[in-house]
């Protein structure tokens, strides 16, 4: 017990250092870019809070190793400077102080003239840029590490019964089982979940052109959707996913009896009513139903649920039991005709290049999605989303199952999810600040600077709650 709390602790250490790695990164970003274009770099700091090491280096630049490893910044000269020259003119602010040697004035002159407000706003739009560049890059470049030492997840063709694949599917005669999915309609095919690939399967229409690897060799072929008989069998601990708005002619059968007709002007709630109503337990049932093929909606089809009323019982209070039903569906739908699985594909090191910088923009993109999705209620909150404690109980949970190449996959992912985040047009973010010196740019004068100062410490405050709003509500569920 004792050994188990330890590596916990451990592996949450681990997370919290991770994640400080891909922070300082981002930061890195910054400060060469920054260092280039000539800032001036008055700290670069490696964690959060109190200093353990401080070293004053040649350029003047303060390093230092901080207490709390969860983060760290790279802070500009001027880059806190609420006042601009002419505000210090205007309100009698002296340029220098009385007893300053021409040294001090000298070097007081140059840190002003390399102090980020100062610099043009192209040269801040680069620094403010570079971060999120280094995220990117560096996610593109563990990526394709991993790619071609571990493998990539791909798609897998698969068919419940090989041996009558041709029957079983209007794209047996050319997909094989165990096909690796490579394009659709010459898209190339990055998966994050096993929906993404029925998502563009279903953007390609009644037909699409395939490339797929067969025996380590790529294959090309044409595909066309066709008429596909399915069998499924589920338990449901209610009849909800039986009968559906817009379905016709529900005939029911119980037990081998003869059928009867659920009238279809009553609403759906009181059809599911009467279904159910209609069976006892340990009761048969079988319903057949007129419905709008739901890949095809112009063809109507013909399903067939054999329903089985059970009751479970509950071992530890005698005679209480739960109600069941084993459900079994059997019809036809138009589709391609084949599920599909994820395997793991290595990939020579220039192809995991290019696959990587695929992948990379495909998250970027999945990620931007979900942010739109919170807009629309399709990203439910709780569910889809997380916090910082939500982000680190991932990477714990993810440095427990002992696989380091995984650990690194899931960097690469919070490394362009905080590229992303991080280039949105937010208060406090790289975007925000981003926003501010393009409007600077366009008006040929900055925003008051305690203006732009107090918006950005909304937006942290902002973002800060959002965030601890999301692991809350997620804890709550």
């Amino acid at each position: 017990m004792f050994l188990s709390v330890l590596k916990t602790i451990g592996n949450v250490i681990m997370a919290f250092a991770l994640l400080t790695v891909m922070v300082v990164i981002h930061e890195l970003g910054h400060f060469i870019a920054g260092r280039r274009l000539g800032f001036k770099v008055s700290e670069f700091a490696i964690g959060m809070g109190p200093k353990l090491y401080k070293k004053r280096l040649k350029s003047g630049m303060l390093f230092t190793f901080r207490l709390l490893p969860i983060g760290g910044f790279c802070a500009f000269e001027g880059d806190d400077d609420l006042m601009t020259d002419a505000d210090k003119r205007k309100f009698g602010v002296p340029d220098e102080t009385p007893e300053e040697t021409d040294e001090e004035k000298r070097i007081r002159e140059e840190n002003r003239r390399m102090g980020f407000n100062n610099q043009s706003p192209p040269k801040r739009i680069a620094v403010l840029l570079s971060g999120v560049l280094f995220n990117f890059v560096s996610a593109i470049i563990l990526l394709s590490l991993f790619f071609s030492i571990s493998g990539k997840f791909m798609p897998l063709a698969r068919y419940d019964d090989v041996s009558n694949l041709q029957a079983n599917a209007a794209c047996g005669d050319v997909l094989f089982d165990e096909d690796i999915i490579l394009k659709v309609n010459g898209k190339h095919v990055n998966i994050l979940d096993p929906s993404d690939l029925t998502k563009l399967l279903s953007k390609a229409g009644d037909s699409a052109d395939i490339t797929v690897l067969r025996n380590g060799e790529k294959v090309d072929f044409h595909m066309q959707k066709g008429d596909v008989p399915y069998d499924i069998a589920y338990p449901k601990l209610n009849l909800s996913s039986i009968i559906k708005e817009g379905d016709r002619s529900i005939l029911v059968s119980i037990n081998g009896g003869p059928a009867v007709q659920i009238p279809a002007d009553i609403t759906l709630a009181e059809k599911l009513k009467k279904l159910e109503d209609m069976m006892s337990v340990d009761d048969e049932a079988v319903v057949t139903l007129k419905r709008n093929d739901k890949y095809k909606a112009e063809i109507e089809r013909v399903i067939t649920y054999t329903i089985k009323k059970d009751k479970l019982n509950d071992d530890t209070v005698k005679n209480d039991y739960e109600i069941i039903y084993r459900i079994n569906e059997k019809g036809i739908d138009y589709r391609y005709g084949f599920a599909s699985d994820v395997t793991i594909v290595k990939f020579g090191f220039f192809d995991s290049i290019a696959h990587a910088v695929r992948f990379s923009f495909f998250t970027a993109g999945k990620i931007l999605g979900a942010l739109g999705g919170l807009f629309t209620g399709f990203t439910k909150i709780g569910q889809d989303t997380g916090g910082p404690a939500t982000l680190i109980s991932s990477i714990t949970e993810v440095i427990s199952y002992g696989d380091f190449w995984f650990v690194v996959y899931l960097v690469c992912l919070i490394s362009v999810n905080l590229a992303i985040f991080n280039i949105l047009p937010l208060p406090a973010l790289d975007g925000g600040r981003i926003v501010f010196v393009i409007l600077e740019w366009i008006r040929k004068k900055p925003i008051n600077r305690n203006v732009e100062a107090l918006i950005h410490f909304i937006g942290i405050i902002a973002l800060l709650g959002m965030a601890i709003l999301f692991d809350v509500v997620r804890y709550l569920r």
